[in-house]
């Protein structure tokens, strides 16, 4: 018996650890092709049909080459920007400029240069994005 989403195509952020390799699974395990994106693709990613991707999120022309890969094959249909980093110095008091920054880079710039990168395949294939934040995040 065929899953939900049978025939969709999802790349996922983050989907090394913590929420995105929840995520992968959950999709993979749903019927999708799944496009595992991480930093550290060390992770077990074994349901389903998963293409793992060493990309990390802050390289824009990186983010470009694999949703120019991904779209070769068939235009993505979900998109969901789960890859994020923190610092341990992350309360205001103790924040620097270079720890503000390396955490908008991944949390906030990243997410930007996904969609940038894939709002033409959503488009064309009317998919969906999902942002996954966390009350860690600064």
């Amino acid at each position: 018996m065929a899953g939900p989403l049978e025939g969709r195509v999802a790349v996922v952020t983050g989907g090394g650890s913590g929420i995105g390799l929840a995520t992968v699974r959950v999709l993979a395990e749903a019927g999708a092709r799944v496009h595992a994106v991480s930093r550290h693709p060390d992770a077990a990613l074994t349901a389903g049909a998963v293409a793992v991707h060493a990309v990390d999120v802050t390289d824009v022309e990186a983010v470009e080459r694999l949703f120019a890969e991904v779209a070769a094959e068939r235009p993505i249909d979900i998109l969901v920007c789960a890859a994020g980093t923190n610092i341990p110095d992350r309360r205001l008091e103790q924040l620097s400029e270079a720890g503000w920054r390396e955490v908008v880079e991944a949390n906030l710039n990243g997410v930007f240069s996904c969609l940038r990168a894939a709002m033409p395949q959503l488009r064309e294939s009317r998919g969906h994005v999902i942002a996954v934040a966390s009350v860690s995040s600064v």
